[in-house]
């Protein structure tokens, strides 16, 4: 009986070693594709199992930025809710002739719809950062569900790119207990120091310069918007602004120069 446990035991072990090249294999590999071309169509349920991988870190960690140093008279001017069909070009119009960079935070479902627009921003000198897929309060989501919002944006933009987005603006600012869980994909969180208000009604392109000028100093980051509705103030006040700042003696860089923080992703 002795004997017979003992042969037992043995068998056990030599199945196990076999086991194991198999789990080696597969392990990283899965992992990749669970979180990445796939990723819109994994069940929730799976993802939250799912470890995130080694390639999501960055060599500087992941954090939550309002503005940059105020050492220097940088500011950014960021973009959200593009791309469209209509605004987000007569913005990069305008960032063209007058010869400054920004920072579009993107809504995943719309690249697509607008591929063209994407590869623009990008052949242009700026940089794009992802604003979810769905434009949800993240805060209000599960972790896992938050996950697939910034996957299938990444995804969507690197498709038409090549990029791997290393940014998010929350939309709304909403981060409030998934800041964790963004952070952990290697992934910094953007929001603003200036609001400009441009997507209120009834706001004029005065208000929205003015409410730049009131609220400027070094290291500012601006909030605007490409696209998500009528965006006609935003566009007529965009001259005033760059002309205002640079009179003032300011540089505009992207967001991400002036956080000293990777864009994209390796």
């Amino acid at each position: 009986m002795r004997s017979l446990t003992y042969l037992l035991a043995i068998i056990a072990l030599l199945s196990s070693f076999a086991i194991v090249p198999n789990l080696m294999a597969a392990g990283a590999g899965e992992q990749y594709s669970v979180l990445s071309v796939t990723a819109a169509n994994v069940p929730d349920q799976i993802v939250e199992r799912v470890k995130i991988p080694d390639f999501y870190y960055q060599k500087k960690p992941a954090s939550i930025y309002f503005r940059g140093a105020n050492t220097e008279k940088k500011v950014a001017l960021t973009f959200d809710d593009g791309p469209d069909a209509k605004y987000t070009g007569q913005i990069l119009d305008i960032l063209k002739r007058y010869h400054v960079p920004a920072t579009f935070f993107v809504i995943g479902n719309q690249v697509p719809y607008y591929p063209e627009v994407i590869k623009r921003m990008v052949n242009e000198g700026h940089i794009v950062a992802g604003h979810s897929w769905s434009h949800p309060n993240l805060s209000k989501l599960s972790d896992a569900q938050v996950r697939q919002e910034i996957i299938k944006t990444n995804q969507a933009v690197k498709s038409v790119t090549g990029k791997n987005m290393a940014m998010i603006r929350p939309p709304y600012g909403a981060i409030k207990g998934k800041e964790k869980v963004i952070n952990q994909m290697g992934i910094s969180i953007v929001q603003w120091s200036i609001d400009t208000l441009d997507w209120k009604s009834g706001r004029t392109s005065q208000q929205v310069e003015q409410t730049v000028l009131q609220n400027l100093s070094p290291g500012s980051i601006i909030l605007k918007h490409s696209g998500g509705g009528n965006r006609s103030t935003t566009v007529q006040a965009l001259p005033g602004i760059i002309e205002s700042l640079k009179q003032k003696g300011y540089q505009f860089v992207t967001v991400n120069e002036l956080l000293e923080i990777p864009a994209y992703r390796e």
